[in-house]
């Protein structure tokens, strides 16, 4: 008993819930939409600015969270993120009208940023050697919502009470979240400032013009529209090419993120020299994930195919921001992993806007398209990492 009540106090639990929550909430969303279609009237359009406001608005809000947060520190930022994200699925409970549902994800939108502070937290926590895995904790909350908000998401919103339910529970589970945070998360910036937070954004130019950072932030756009794009369209690729019901639909994201968890659990106990390495590899593995899911023909291809992007995403969302922290300046970690997470939340904007617009009755070609993406990053990257360490060498 005594060895599961320490458990709940770890911090890195704290965090994984902190995650874990906001993404369940997220990931509800997704297997209503036919419904919000039909109660509505909603058109395609209007679903992908639904799906795009939380995100446009989190590109504003996540630096100033993530800068605040290196001000008056971690703790604070977070349980006002999680009140905040509260507030916007009650909105959502009680949505009576699509305006009131896109300003209840505009509300949590706004508060969204606490991953980019969860982030910071974690690389606050952690040595540069051991940071993967503190970014692996942050990675299984992200799968864990990826199993759970899908399916609860379909599950309540069966129970014939509209938006209530799932909204009440994603709103306790924020709750939840934030007491435990006031509890149990003890403050991990211990360099807090009273400088200014506008003042710090002047230094973003500087921040911009390092070409290793830049690099690592336009991977980031490239990997996350891929993602987002995915992501908003699996469901619509499935029904058009293998006539997958909606039941079929949430146990393929099911599928995906069992395997996820997986994945992300093993690096998470797992200490890693050669980050870089691992960052090739991830994009290198979801190239040809999106080639095998392009050509699948047959379920057990497909099933393969996305058995390696769950890989993929697994190694570039663990590894990727493992090594942009430890790139910045501590003093501004949270205002660096802000930006980092801006980078990720305007690209789900993008991913949308141009599979629904562009490729919607051509997947098959965007996701060629995504494999394409992934090979440029990867040479990319192995290009600066190679810069890198020759510059090490001469010096």
């Amino acid at each position: 008993m005594g060895r599961i009540k320490s458990i709940f106090k770890s911090p890195l639990f704290i965090l994984y819930w902190i995650v874990a929550s906001e993404l369940i909430g997220f990931g509800m969303i997704i297997p209503v939409l036919p419904q919000i279609v039909t109660r509505f009237q909603t058109s395609g359009v209007a679903i992908g600015v639904l799906l795009a406001s939380y995100s446009l608005v989190q590109f504003f809000a996540a630096p100033i969270l993530g800068s605040l947060s290196d001000t008056y520190g971690r703790k604070p930022i977070l349980v006002l993120s999680k009140v905040g994200s509260m507030c916007g699925y009650l909105i959502f409970a009680v949505a009576s009208s699509y305006g009131l549902l896109l300003l209840s994800r505009i509300v949590d939108g706004l508060s969204g940023g606490n991953i980019s502070v969860a982030r910071a937290y974690a690389a606050d926590v952690t040595g540069t050697e051991e940071r993967s895995k503190g970014m692996a904790v942050v990675g299984i909350g992200f799968a864990t919502g990826f199993i759970i908000g899908p399916a609860l998401g379909g599950f309540l919103y069966g129970a014939q009470t509209g938006f209530l339910l799932p909204g009440l529970v994603a709103a306790g589970l924020s709750l939840a979240s934030a007491i435990l945070t006031i509890l149990f998360l003890p403050e991990s910036n211990t360099r807090t400032t009273t400088e200014p937070v506008l003042a710090r954004f002047s230094a973003l130019p500087k921040f911009f013009s390092s070409r290793l950072i830049s690099t690592i932030l336009f991977i980031q756009l490239g990997y996350m529209v891929v993602f987002s794009g995915f992501e908003t369209s699996i469901s619509v690729f499935m029904q058009r090419a293998f006539s997958f019901t909606e039941q079929h639909t949430s146990m393929m994201f099911l599928y995906l993120g069992i395997l996820a968890l997986l994945f992300q659990g093993y690096f998470s106990r797992k200490k890693v020299g050669n980050v870089q390495v691992m960052i090739v590899s991830g994009l290198g593995i979801g190239m040809l994930s999106f080639v095998g899911i392009a050509a699948a023909r047959h379920i057990p291809g497909l099933l393969a195919a996305l058995a390696l992007l769950s890989i993929a995403i697994c190694l570039v969302n663990v590894f990727l921001p493992a090594y942009f922290s430890s790139q910045v300046d501590p003093d501004s970690r949270g205002l660096a992993m802000g930006v980092f997470e801006s980078i990720g939340s305007i690209s789900r904007v993008i991913g949308p806007i141009l599979v629904y617009f562009a490729f919607f009755h051509h997947l098959r070609l965007a996701y060629i398209l995504f494999a394409l993406v992934f090979g440029i990053a990867s040479i990319v990257f192995c290009l600066l990492s190679f810069q890198k360490v020759s510059q090490t060498l001469r010096n």
